[in-house]
This record gives C-alpha cells, sequence and structure tokens, in this order.
C-alpha cells in the first residue's frame, strides 16, 4: 500500500477531517486528487441511480501525516437510509505516480443527518389525504363556463379512448405489416400486444383527462397564495394562518378544515416498459410527514373571505426539528423539503397550496431543537451518517 486514506468524522463538530498518509517514498511529491460523491441509490427492480460530486481538493503527498477539513458548512450531503431512496458517500483518493496507471485508493464515508424524532403515521395519508367529494355538489358549484370546458375534456377523453382502443383490437387481429399504430414487436424484436399497448397509451391519456377535469371541479371558489407571503422560511417564522392565503367560494362551506402539513419528499427514477414504450419514470415519495396545523370551522358563508375565520398563529420551527435537511443529488434524486395549506371538505374537491422553501437555511436544521415533534410517516432506517461540504443545488441557492 502506498498511501492510507482515513476519515474522522467525530472530532471536528465544524468539518470532517480526511486524513492522508504517504507510506511510499514513491508518492512523496507527486499530485493527488480526493474527491468526494454523493451517490443516490432508488430502491427499485429496475432504478435509474444518479450522482454528483459533492467536494474536490488537489494537493500534494507530503512525507507526514495530512490532514484535510471538510467544512459542513453549505449543503451538506450526508449519508441517508430511505425507503425509496439512499444516499451513500463515496471517497477517491487518486495519486498521480505512474506512467499508465496511477495509484488509487477508495473508501465509503458514514456521515450522519441530524438526529431525527421517530415517525408513527403515513406520510402519504397527511400529504395526500383521500378527497372525498361529491360530484354532482360540486358540479353545480361550479360556474358554467367551467362546465363547459368539463364537457369538452369529457368528449375528448372518450373519443380519444374509443379510437385508441379500436386500433388497439383491429392491431392485436391483424398480421404483422398491416398494423395501423401498435406492432407485435417492439424495437428490440420482442414480442408485445398492441392491445396492451394502446390500453397503456388510453390509461395515460385517461389520468390526464382526469386530472384536467378535477382542475374544472375545484373552481366552486378561489383558492390562492396570498399577495404577502413569507418572506423567508426559518425556524423561526412565525405567520398569520389567514395571511398565507385567500379563498372565497361560491357556496357556503360547511365542517371545512384547514391544515398546514409538511414532508420531506424523497425522489428518484425508474425505468418501465420495454422495447419502443421503454420510458423512463421520475418519482416523488413523501416521507417523514407531520401536521403544523389543523382547525375546523362550522360554517363559511358564500362569498365572504375564507382566511378571515383563520387568525391563529402557525410557528414552523417543528418543520426543521422533525424533518432532514434538503439533500440533492441531481435534479432528479434526492430528499427535498416540502409543505403546502390543504382545504379539505367532505362534499367539495379539497384545495391545496404549495409552499415556498427556496430560502431554506440549513442552518436552521442544525440548531438546538425547541419542542418534541412527533412526525407522521414511516422514518427511514437508522442512517449512517453525518455532513459533507458542497455547492449549494440551484435549487436551494
Amino acid at each position: 500500500m502506498k498511501a492510507k486514506l482515513a476519515f474522522d468524522v467525530v472530532s471536528d463538530p465544524e468539518a470532517v477531517l480526511a486524513i492522508v498518509e504517504g507510506l511510499d517514498p514513491g508518492v512523496v511529491g507527486c499530485t493527488a486528487r480526493l474527491a468526494i460523491t454523493a451517490e443516490a441509490v432508488v430502491n427499485d427492480s429496475r432504478p435509474v441511480h444518479g450522482k454528483r460530486e459533492a467536494f474536490t481538493h488537489a494537493f500534494r503527498i507530503s512525507g507526514e501525516r495530512q490532514v484535510i477539513a471538510i467544512p459542513r458548512s453549505r449543503s451538506m450531503p450526508y449519508s441517508y437510509d430511505g425507503r425509496h431512496v439512499d444516499v451513500v458517500l463515496k471517497a477517491e483518493l487518486r495519486i498521480d505516480d505512474g506512467v499508465l496507471f496511477d495509484t488509487k485508493i477508495k473508501a465509503q464515508i458514514e456521515v450522519d443527518p441530524p438526529v431525527r424524532p421517530g415517525a408513527a403515521q403515513c406520510a402519504k395519508h397527511v400529504v395526500e389525504p383521500p378527497d372525498r367529494y361529491r360530484f354532482w355538489a360540486n358540479w353545480l358549484a361550479i360556474p358554467a363556463r367551467n362546465k363547459a370546458a368539463a364537457l369538452v375534456l369529457g368528449l375528448v377523453g372518450a373519443i380519444v379512448g374509443a379510437v385508441n382502443t379500436a386500433l388497439g383490437v383491429h392491431d392485436q387481429l391483424a398480421p404483422e405489416g398491416q398494423t395501423y399504430l401498435y406492432s407485435h414487436r417492439d424495437s428490440d424484436g420482442d414480442a408485445q400486444s398492441p392491445l396492451l399497448s394502446s390500453g397503456a397509451v388510453t390509461g395515460g391519456a385517461a389520468l390526464v383527462i382526469w386530472f384536467a377535469l378535477r382542475r374544472q371541479l375545484r373552481t366552486y371558489m378561489t383558492f390562492r397564495a396570498d399577495s404577502r407571503p413569507v418572506a423567508r422560511l426559518g425556524r423561526d417564522t412565525e405567520a398569520v394562518v389567514g395571511e398565507l392565503f385567500h379563498g372565497q367560494a361560491r357556496v357556503p362551506l360547511r365542517n371545512v378544515v384547514l391544515r398546514i402539513v409538511a414532508c420531506n419528499m424523497e425522489r428518484g427514477q425508474y425505468v418501465r416498459g420495454s422495447g419502443s414504450s421503454r420510458r423512463t419514470v421520475s418519482f416523488k415519495e413523501p416521507v417523514r410527514g407531520l401536521v403544523l396545523y389543523e382547525k375546523q370551522a362550522a360554517e363559511i358563508p358564500a362569498g365572504v373571505p375564507v382566511e378571515s375565520f383563520f387568525p391563529d398563529t402557525v410557528s414552523f420551527a417543528p418543520l426543521f426539528d422533525s424533518l432532514f435537511p434538503p439533500l440533492s443529488v441531481t435534479k432528479d434524486h434526492g430528499v427535498d423539503v416540502y409543505w403546502e395549506i390543504q382545504l379539505l371538505h367532505d362534499e367539495y374537491v379539497d384545495q391545496e397550496l404549495v409552499g415556498d422553501v427556496s430560502g431554506l437555511t440549513l442552518a436552521d436544521f442544525h440548531a438546538p431543537r425547541t419542542a418534541a415533534v412527533e412526525p407522521v410517516s414511516t422514518p427511514p432506517k437508522p442512517s449512517l451518517p453525518m455532513p459533507i461540504d458542497a455547492p449549494l443545488p440551484d435549487d436551494f441557492q
């Protein structure tokens, strides 16, 4: 062994210490490069992993023990053991000492995230609660122009579905070479069913049209962010709930519930389909959900500002106590912080507003906890541990 690479993640609370020792006189004076890479490992049968170089340092090997301090002050990649995505930190020391091959020493670093309390319930239920509503009540409550838009969407969906299904049936029964749209073979030459292929396309189109229809059904009221949003979301942020949004319904709202919820959002990619239908799917899955605020209003008359019924103050400190800091490996892989305002009703389609997280300061996640919090979600398995410096990703500058 020409050199030794080790890491000290305990001695210095402000930095991870990389310890390099040149054991062979032949490497003394050679240039070297230490690189720390964050790798996102997607837990799926057909995963698409992601990675980025989080830290690099160029230096010369000396004849003495060298200590390289890697500050924990900014973007702080950390080891993460999640439900859908894991993040692993790997180090490589490359010494330019050979004509054909350089000396390479590799290691894995265990960098602890901030300690977080355990979780109890399903984060998906907190962030995406079942939407119970009566279709005809919604239909009668929305404006005429939105009824017309919904009818057009339904008609287009019916036509697209019927035509595409007919094509699938024809191509399934027709011999290869006489099909219209769906082949019996994919791009790799493997057999495929035209009927199943057309069914997948019809299902995707139906889903898109359904989301568009739900958007029309939400027009029984206005629900938008207030013109005076939170200047910067931080541990010390407190806000009057009614100043975070503005809403006004065309119909009376009874037993409506307003909630402010937050969670970590694991994101990654996986592959589905094969041949010509092969595609890369990006996903976001909530974990570690918690409710920051919840209140029920017995009745809100039509035309009355909804926000006037919620004069309470909400503190965002529990978000920083219970959630992990943002951890971005690539634009499609990592762990995000997410919060939203929900207006829940059993008769009408639920409303939601996604909160802004662009001003998050990572130091707020490492400050002393202000209060005990019980997040709701299945917690990540106990993780390996602790933070390394790298430029903040664009979405968290």
